[in-house]
């Protein structure tokens, strides 16, 4: 029965019938939680739910599919997705907690850098300096140089904020220290 399911839900989608498709991957996420298909189809919902812009259940499912499905092969990028969707919706603490999530399961990604980069840009548009410059301290720390336009980015946002902070002379001296690298 959930074979049937899962195949009828595909041809749905092979005929551009996304609407009937989204109503049976919904019905077998809730009949078959168990079955071998869950973690496709609920990563299918995803899919489809963003296909047709409803990002609040694609991020719903996204989130599913990393939660209860952490071995599948998309549940990392589902991380990303859901953080990047939350991220444009203004939800951007829980985008955070999404991409701390992906750079936790993501280390050996190319990726995993800039995404840790861009969490300390989010708090700094969000008006929090101190944990923007807690993250771009880890990223310093964690990267050094290996993404070099990255790390000086990072090392002169940590020198403006002392500056902006009146921290004067030591932003100063860590401007000199920076172009003596």
């Amino acid at each position: 029965a959930d074979e049937a399911l899962y195949n009828a839900s595909v041809a749905y989608i092979e005929a551009g019938r996304v609407a009937e498709a989204i109503e049976m991957r919904e019905e077998f996420i809730q009949r078959f939680p168990k079955s071998q298909y869950t973690a496709d189809v609920t990563q299918f919902l995803a899919d489809n739910y963003r296909k047709v812009t409803d990002f609040e259940n694609a991020i719903y499912y996204y989130e599913l599919l990393a939660a209860q499905h952490p071995a599948h092969e998309m549940a990392t990028d589902a991380l990303y997705n859901a953080g990047l969707f939350r991220e444009n919706l203004g939800d951007w603490q829980k985008a955070i907690e999404n991409y701390r999530q992906y750079v936790e399961r993501a280390k050996d990604r190319s990726d995993t850098h800039q995404v840790l980069y861009n969490i300390a840009g989010i708090y700094e548009r969000h008006g929090h300096g101190k944990k923007a410059g807690k993250v771009y301290g880890e990223y310093i720390k964690t990267y050094k140089t290996q993404h070099l336009d990255n790390y000086l980015d990072a090392r002169d946002k940590l020198i403006a904020m002392d500056y902006d902070a009146g921290k004067k002379k030591a932003a100063y001296k860590k401007y000199n220290e920076l172009l003596k690298e």
